[in-house]
């Protein structure tokens, strides 16, 4: 006889994940809203007491406290999908690597699309960070929690990774508007932010990528064509 699966749900900056199983250890964990937000199954067994420790170790994360999961959890899926979540375990905290970064690890660097589908279909999210797996280009590209979801996850981390080597870090910049930094149990999307507060997170820890040059240089055209802009405007005043 199978262990029936049991529900329950994780309060979050994110809003309510839910957590799902069997025999205390959890096989689905969904965000409340996205392309990929589940809904529970009506053979499902809901238990607000389930899934204690799952809990515990998400409220630390984010937090702050805490870097690593160790509950029990089983990813399912094929071979191949199982393989590219294992390399997602080992993308350090903080840190992102490419669709073609996993192909690579995996010896397979011509599966890049595969690889996307197989992030796309992870299970636990949060847990095996997906968020962390960005376009070779730094584009978000994009989550099964919304894109809000993933700039929030990953300016948490690489705050808190800047902070513990005593490096300043600007919440703004990774698109975390005011207040953001200090939740107090309200969902980040339920908040009002201006399109302009959203931008995509930055490690701040190398070179500029692709989209910052891409922006600086929009920056800079648009400052240059407000320049030429007012001097014909002062031209056509004194000519008058």
């Amino acid at each position: 006889m199978t262990n029936p699966t049991t529900y329950t749900y994780a309060a979050t900056p994110l809003g309510d994940l839910l957590l799902a199983g069997a025999a205390g250890v959890v096989e689905t964990i969904s965000f409340p809203s996205g392309q990929k937000a589940q809904q529970p199954n009506a053979t499902w067994q809901r238990r607000d007491d389930a899934f204690p420790q799952a809990k515990e170790q998400l409220a630390e994360y984010f937090a702050g406290q805490r870097r690593q999961f160790d509950f029990p959890i089983r990813p399912r899926g094929t071979r191949f999908q199982l393989q590219v979540l294992d390399a997602l375990q080992r993308i350090p905290y903080g840190e992102t690597r490419s669709y073609a970064d996993i192909a690579e690890e995996l010896g397979k660097p011509k599966a890049v699309r595969a690889v996307g589908a197989a992030n796309g279909r992870n299970p636990l999210p949060i847990v095996i960070p997906c968020h962390r797996v960005i376009g070779k280009n730094g584009s978000l590209t994009g989550f099964g929690g919304g894109l809000d979801a993933k700039r929030f996850l990953l300016a948490l981390e690489q705050g808190q990774a800047l902070a513990a080597r005593n490096l300043e870090f600007d919440p703004r910049s990774a698109g975390i508007g005011p207040g953001d930094g200090d939740w107090s149990g309200r969902p980040f999307l339920d908040r009002a932010h201006s399109r302009s507060e959203r931008r995509a997170p930055s490690p701040r820890l190398g070179p500029p990528r692709a989209w910052e040059r891409r922006i600086a240089l929009r920056k800079r055209s648009r400052s240059v064509g407000d320049s030429c802009a007012a001097m014909f405007t002062r031209a056509a005043w004194l000519c008058a």
